[in-house]
């Protein structure tokens, strides 16, 4: 429950409901310390709140295969959110260039983009020392 409160207060901007995660986990840590291996998702849950979640936003007109391509890879402790357009309704789509025939790939953290990517690739690379 944490853990989806957490990832929900990403994409509605709810601030509130990530208070209550944190509080959860908190309320959790000492029974997790003493039984780890009982409490894996609640340590997981811990390491988000250490480590910080990142935010991948796809925008552009091959949002979609850019995706799949993104899913394909191992990167923990994220959210994604892919759209053709800018989505004034998302807090994640809000203010994103969008550029006719280019896909835009960014990493932001607590809503504070990157410059994006424009190719895969780039992004790909970009991934292993900075997640």
């Amino acid at each position: 429950m944490a853990t989806n409160l957490i990832i929900l207060s990403v994409y509605f901007d709810m601030s509130s409901w990530r208070k209550r995660a944190e509080q959860m986990i908190l309320n959790s840590g000492k029974l997790a310390e003493k039984y780890p291996t009982s409490f894996g998702v609640w340590c997981l849950n811990l390491q988000l709140l250490v480590y910080g979640l990142k935010e991948i936003v796809i925008v552009g007109n091959e949002y979609s295969s850019t995706l799949l391509k993104l899913l394909n890879e191992y990167i923990p402790l994220k959210v994604v959110q892919a759209s053709a357009s800018e989505d004034r309704d998302w807090p994640l789509l809000r203010e994103k260039i969008i550029i006719q025939n280019q896909t835009n790939i960014y990493i932001c953290e607590n809503y504070k983009c990157l410059k994006p990517f424009t190719n895969f690739n780039e992004f790909k690379n970009y991934l292993p020392e900075h997640f």
